[in-house]
């Protein structure tokens, strides 16, 4: 039951990532890490670990373009 929390985590910490809250996002992203890292399920830890370097860029990918993200 444990990777499928973590994976909840994941996904709610992109979509917050996506939408501009970032606060939320860290939170969820935080909480997806240490768990992988915890279960040593290391290909998703990469995962979320990208994701916490998305959130940490002051720039954006979308759609193919680049773009300053928001600051909350």
């Amino acid at each position: 039951m444990r990777p499928l929390v973590a994976h909840c985590h994941l996904g709610l910490g992109k979509l917050h990532r996506r939408t501009g809250k970032r606060d939320q996002a860290r939170e969820h992203l935080t909480t997806a890490t240490t768990m992988y890292r915890e279960m040593d399920m290391r290909f998703w830890l990469e995962k979320a670990e990208a994701e916490m370097r998305e959130l940490a860029s002051p720039w954006e990918k979308n759609d193919g373009q680049i773009r300053q993200g928001r600051h909350d």
